[in-house]
């Protein structure tokens, strides 16, 4: 069983262990090979699409062995039963409430939007937008934010409270 952690998308990537510790993972490349992962949490992610988010359209000529260098290190940064071999690419397994888009979705859900919106730290994945994989995950969070913004401005409305 891996350790309890806090991943969060909804802003700069962040990882804390479950005491309050900001764990960090050091170097461009490894921070988008974790960000691709928690955008596709507990969903297999195939080496290819890894490769391309990590190092574009022109990888160097052995990226996959490069890709289970940084796998490996992101293993040692998170514990090894985090990340799991899953067919042709890796899934990052991510507990219930571990991932701040997770908890934001479901407050959503239960209908506390403001309280979801709280969960907001900056724009989406801030300083790893430059990434063309990442930056189309960002659009769709952002969108997701605008429209949960929507709702919550609608229901003051029809509460009769100022809109701030």
């Amino acid at each position: 069983m891996a350790k309890a952690m806090r991943f969060g998308l909804l802003g700069p990537l962040t990882i804390t262990a479950d005491d309050g510790t900001p764990l960090e993972v050091r170097g461009a490349k490894l921070r988008v090979l974790l960000a691709t992962l928690l955008c596709h949490a507990n969903q297999p992610v195939t080496g290819d699409a890894l490769i391309a988010a990590v190092w574009g359209p022109t990888p160097p000529r052995r990226a996959d062995a490069s890709l289970r260098v940084y796998v490996h290190h992101l293993r040692q940064a998170l514990g090894p039963a985090r990340i799991v071999r899953s067919g042709a690419g890796y899934r990052l397994v991510v507990q219930p409430g571990e991932l701040d888009l997770d908890r934001f979705r479901g407050l959503l859900a239960q209908g506390r939007v403001a309280e979801a919106l709280g969960l907001w730290r900056g724009s989406a994945l801030a300083g790893l937008t430059d990434v063309p994989a990442l930056a189309a995950e960002a659009d769709a969070l952002e969108e997701l934010r605008l429209d949960a913004l929507e709702q919550r401005i609608e229901l003051d409305l029809t509460r009769g409270w100022p809109v701030q």
